[in-house]
Order: structure tokens, then C-alpha cells, then sequence
């Protein structure tokens, strides 16, 4: 029986900060690189614009307008590498 070669496929996963804090995206990066493995890459993003914080529905509308629209401005939504898209985000 011939044993088929294990082929590793560089995936990526973006983890994506819904609001404009770097330093929120910096403690995501921090508690979750670990969780990388072999063809598997995390990739984490927020967008330069919007609310710094999601506190009401407002910012929530507005936080969701310009992820979507930093998603589709760096062309992350049609790159066939990603293998999915998470939105989070953690207390820095």
C-alpha cells in the first residue's frame, strides 16, 4: 500500500478587531499567535478608521460599515488563501 505524501497548504485566518484600536489588535496578536500550526497562519487586522470602542448600537452599526469596507479596500475578502474571516476583539 502506498502511503500518499502529506502536502501542507499555507491557509490563513483572519482575525479581525471590528474597531479602530491597534492596541486591542495587539493584545488579540498576543494571547492568540500560539494558536498557529504548521499551514496555518493567523492574520490580524482592524480597520484604521471608525469607532475606537463598540459601547452602543451606533457604534456597532458604524464599527460594522468600516470593517466591511477595510475588508473589501485590502481585498481580503476575495484572496483565496483565506480560509476564513473572525471578528473579535478582548480588553488590552
Amino acid at each position: 500500500m502506498k502511503i500518499p505524501k502529506l502536502i501542507m497548504v499555507d491557509k490563513t485566518i483572519v482575525l479581525l478587531n471590528p474597531n479602530s484600536s491597534a492596541s486591542v489588535t495587539q493584545a488579540l496578536r498576543e494571547k492568540l499567535s500560539s494558536y498557529e500550526t504548521p499551514g496555518v497562519r493567523l492574520e490580524f487586522a482592524n480597520p484604521p478608521a471608525g469607532p475606537p470602542s463598540i459601547d452602543d448600537p451606533i457604534t456597532s452599526v458604524l464599527s460594522a460599515a468600516t470593517s466591511w469596507k477595510f475588508l473589501e479596500d485590502e481585498g481580503l475578502l476575495n484572496d483565496k488563501s483565506i480560509v476564513g474571516i473572525i471578528v473579535c476583539c478582548c480588553q488590552s
